[in-house]
């Protein structure tokens, strides 16, 4: 089945879990996907084992809790592929661990990837959406 044939969607969260099954899925149903993971080495790896034709997918390392790094994304994804048609925000990090034993600095750090992250990409991908009078889909996994 081809259902996402021509279409292209950025998966962060690529390289591992739901999100590198959620890309190897696109990938199957005919879709142009960017695999993003903080290591490019790693999302890199979900595209190799994936076997996919480098005009219909690139690994991207990319910290989403960076806003600079994620619209330079968006820009690279639109040069290489004329659009975006979706995004699945797959990407976060645990080990806050409990209430006692957590640190500001580790609370800090998981919020800041797995919500402003998650903010970050869907921020750039309605900017460029109502930018180019497209439509799409936001996919936030939790």
């Amino acid at each position: 089945m081809n259902r996402f044939e021509g279409k292209t969607y950025i998966v962060t969260g690529g390289g591992s879990g739901i999100g590198q099954a959620t890309a190897n899925r696109l990938l199957d149903e005919g879709a142009n996907v960017v695999v993003v993971d903080l290591d490019q080495a790693v999302a890199q790896k979900t595209m190799d084992q994936a076997g996919v034709a480098t005009d219909r997918a690139m690994a991207a390392g990319v910290d989403v809790s960076d806003e600079a790094k994620v619209d330079a994304l968006f820009t690279e994804v639109i040069e290489k592929f004329g659009g975006i048609d979706g995004v699945v925000n797959s990407a976060g990090i645990r080990g806050v661990g409990n209430i006692i034993d957590t640190t500001h600095k580790l609370w800090d750090r998981n919020m800041t990837v797995n919500l402003e992250g998650t903010f970050n990409t869907c921020q750039a991908f309605c900017r460029y959406a109502a930018d180019a009078g497209r439509e799409g889909a936001i996919v936030n996994v939790s």
